[in-house]
This record gives structure tokens, C-alpha cells and sequence, in this order.
């Protein structure tokens, strides 16, 4: 899990986005029994970087998600809660208020 994820942030660093999210991705779908610190690192940055690839973040809550059982659903979607609250304002173009938002 922690190999995907350090090769991840090192395409971020090669500029290799898509590739990148990939890697991301496959940290989300590791089989796991309890959220691992890994997992709730990697899902904001794959918020984020779907954000900047895409301008939505539809893939992560249909794909990353879904792989892991519910109890870890909820416990990581809590912990990014700012960042899918942030992506629904940057969707909906109201970017000075999610400006205003990140500022806080």
C-alpha cells in the first residue's frame, strides 16, 4: 500500500498526473479490515487531483470507495470531509466561495 502511494507523489513530482491517480487508486482498492492513515492521505490527494485533471470528483466516489466496506467508508469519508466539501464548491463554480472556504 505505502509503495503505491510513494509511487504516486512521485509522478505528482514528474509531473505525470494521470499516471499519478492511478497509483492513488490502487492504494483505495487495497483489501483492508480497518482505514489505514495511507488510505485518508491518499483520497485527498486523489480529490485533488481529480480536481485538477477533471474539474469533478464523480470518479472517486463511484470507484475508490467502493471497494472498501462501510465502516471504512464512513470513517474516511469523515476525515476528507473538507475536501469533498471544498470539491462540491469548485464543481458548482462557485470558486470565490470555495476560495473563502480554503481560507478559512
Amino acid at each position: 500500500m505505502t509503495y503505491c502511494y510513494y509511487r504516486g507523489m512521485l509522478l505528482i513530482g514528474l509531473e505525470k498526473l494521470p499516471e499519478a491517480l492511478e497509483s492513488f487508486n490502487l492504494v483505495m482498492q487495497s483489501p483492508a479490515l480497518t482505514a489505514h492513515k495511507v488510505q485518508i492521505v491518499t483520497l485527498k490527494k486523489v480529490i485533488l487531483l481529480e480536481l485538477i485533471l477533471n474539474q469533478k470528483i464523480n470518479q472517486v466516489k463511484n470507484s475508490s470507495l467502493k471497494s472498501l466496506n462501510y465502516m471504512i467508508q464512513q470513517k474516511i469519508q469523515s476525515a476528507c470531509g473538507v475536501y469533498f466539501q471544498l470539491a462540491s464548491l469548485l464543481e458548482d463554480e462557485k470558486t470565490e466561495k470555495a476560495f473563502e472556504f480554503y481560507a478559512q
